[in-house]
This record gives C-alpha cells, structure tokens and sequence, in this order.
C-alpha cells in the first residue's frame, strides 16, 4: 500500500471517529470507510485523472463521459453533463461520481 494511501486510511478513521465518538473497530476495511464517508480511492481517483487527462487510452470508457461542450459565447464552468440521477443505483453510477467529481476539480 502506498504511504499515501496508509495517510488517507488513518484520515477517514480520525474522520470516522470525530463523526461517531468511536474509532473504527481493527481491520475495518478500506472500501467499508469510504463508503461510511461517501468517497472514493485515491486509485480511483489516480485513474479518473490519467483517463481524463489522454494518459490512459480506452476508447469505451471515454465513449461513457458525457462530455459538455458549450458554445463559444458560454460562460459555463460545467465541463460534463450526466444524466439526471432519480435513484440511487444512477446516483452512485461511477460515470455519475466521476462526472461530478471533475467538475468541482476543474471549476
């Protein structure tokens, strides 16, 4: 596990512990914090920012963002535009979170 990765685990447990009063229990695992906290991996995020950034060449998962161009005279800071999410199978969709998650990056 990357020393990054070791600091963000020690992170969501301090969060998990200033949130509920009670430090997560030994061995708790990665994905079970993130979900407690509604984020995502620094891999994931590593990744999402290789693949918007050309640095990862997959045709198919750049077919799946829904890239917003605006018009020229635009002064849109949105640079995706997702589905409108009416449940939450969509709204926990990754293409959803990634799109989301850029946005307030780049914004």
């Amino acid at each position: 596990m990357p020393a990054l990765d070791k600091i963000h685990r020690r992170f969501l447990k301090f969060l998990s512990f200033k949130v509920n009063g009670i430090y997560p229990e030994i061995g708790i695992d990665q994905p079970q914090l993130l979900h407690r906290h509604d984020m995502v991996s620094l891999s994931y995020r590593r990744d999402t920012y290789k693949l918007l950034h050309n640095q990862i060449d997959c045709e198919f998962l750049l077919s799946k963002i829904p890239i917003y161009v605006p018009r020229i005279s635009s002064r849109s800071d949105v640079s995706f535009r997702p589905p409108a999410a009416r449940t939450d199978v969509l709204r926990r969709d990754p293409i959803n979170i990634m799109c989301k998650a850029a946005d307030r990056i780049f914004a």
